[in-house]
């Protein structure tokens, strides 16, 4: 296959071809005083102050598969280890194939590829992580930010106080937030399990997405609709299977994601919302960041201030940035949640049909044989084989960016390292 150019594009098409409104400033404040910046969350979990805890009335809304949509939305699965080769340069735990939301989640991001012009698509980096998913995230970022802290000096040593533990762990939070609860593989207790669930973790819920827009080259769009096409209705599990992969390979090599100033995932100051609305010098980040928010808000959803990519609906950082905004306390409708048995099940099925590809990619036609479990469905080695032919190898399907790691690459803000000195000035005396 041929190599992806991860090109950047400038802004286009001219801003006569959207809703004027689309690219309207983000507001950098947003209650009358000037107190908040757009997106803010402060103490969504009331761990300073109880008062500010969001209730949950549970709608009980199923998660849904993004990848169902009609059209489909593209998601890149940065997470997910495929066998061994993903956009991730470490694999995370209980990760999976597919994409999942809630389903008035899922109706939105509908809403927002519909306002997008033909030649440009909403992608999906993220929506649910299980809890062993959050948690492997979240050390990694937390490790990369002591790891910065004593190769800058700032730390004496990686054997930190549980005063600066929390310290480090609520600047880590700003992008990856702590699970909650806590995984069962860290044997957590059935109290601190059941307290953790008033606070759940904002993707576990089905709530959250990290979302981009993408454009698709002149040559490509075609095909791309020619199979968003065949994709609707089709339920033969190989024939999916194999216009999936094809869809992601035009995705991979045919799709210019903008200049948003930062890659998906940067932990750092720039990634903050609202970073370029101060900057005049930086026209393009800030103009494509205007286009995302601008769609994502009209669709329903609330911004988070710490990262242009991640939007809220329904869970308590929603109702936390939507208070702040009105002044207004509403009731979270999503808590946490999990696949469904089926859905755990189907994710099973496609590791199998993604191995099978692999192995049909790789075998001669007369040794290759399926596994048991495909030919009960139905599968067959032809089908495989043929599918193999078409797509290539499969894992090769990867990201719309390099590879990444979730380590932090901003610059050390400089009240946290006041706070980091400030406590081992106390630990000290």
């Amino acid at each position: 296959m041929n190599t992806p150019s991860h090109h950047r594009e400038s802004l286009h098409p001219p801003i006569d071809d959207y809703n004027g409104h689309l690219f309207q400033s983000i507001p950098l404040y947003l209650d009358a005083d000037g107190r908040y910046p757009n997106g803010a969350v402060e103490d969504w979990r009331g761990q300073n102050n109880p008062e500010n805890r969001i209730d949950i009335h549970d709608s009980f809304e199923p998660l849904v598969n993004i990848s169902s949509s009609d059209p489909p939305i593209f998601c890149t699965n940065d997470y997910t280890a495929k066998l061994d080769n993903s956009a991730h340069e470490q694999a995370l735990a209980d990760t999976v194939l597919s994409q999942y939301v809630r389903q008035s989640v899922a109706e939105r991001l509908n809403n927002v590829q519909r306002q997008l012009p033909p030649k440009y698509r909403l992608i999906v980096y993220d929506g649910w992580r299980s809890l062993e998913t959050q948690l492997d995230a979240y050390s990694l970022c937390f490790d990369s930010i002591v790891d910065t802290l004593v190769n800058s000096n700032n730390l004496p040593s990686r054997n930190l106080s549980p005063e600066i533990r929390e310290i480090i762990s609520l600047e880590a939070q700003k992008y990856i937030s702590l699970p909650s609860p806590m995984p069962p593989s860290t044997n957590p207790t059935p109290e601190s399990v059941e307290l953790a669930k008033t606070i759940p973790s904002p993707h576990n819920t089905g709530g959250s997405v990290d979302v981009a827009i993408v454009r698709i080259d002149d040559e490509a769009i075609e095909e791309l609709e020619r199979l968003e096409k065949a994709l609707s209705g089709e339920t033969n599990l190989v024939t999916r299977a194999q216009l999936n992969f094809e869809l992601a390979a035009i995705y991979r090599m045919h799709a210019a994601l903008p200049d948003f100033g930062t890659d998906f995932d940067f932990a750092g100051e720039q990634s903050a919302l609202t970073h370029f609305e101060h900057d005049n010098a930086s026209e393009n980040p800030k103009q494509w960041r205007r286009l995302l928010y601008n769609l994502m808000v009209s669709a329903g959803f609330e911004s988070y201030s710490e990262e242009w990519w991640h939007f809220n609906f329904g869970n308590q950082m929603a109702e936390r940035t939507k208070w702040l905004r009105t002044g207004n306390k509403g009731t979270a409708i999503y808590g946490n949640i999990d696949l469904t048995t089926e859905q755990r099940e189907f994710e099973k099925l496609h590791d199998i049909v993604f191995e099978e590809l692999v192995r049909a990619h790789e075998a001669a036609d007369d040794n290759y044989t399926i596994k048991p479990m495909l030919a009960r469905l139905g599968v067959t080695a032809t089908q495989l084989l043929d599918a193999s032919k078409r797509i290539g190898d499969p894992r090769q399907t990867r990201s719309l960016g390099d590879p990444h790691d979730l380590k932090y690459r901003g610059k050390l803000p400089v009240a946290f390292i006041h706070s980091i000195a400030d406590q081992l000035d106390r630990e000290a005396a």
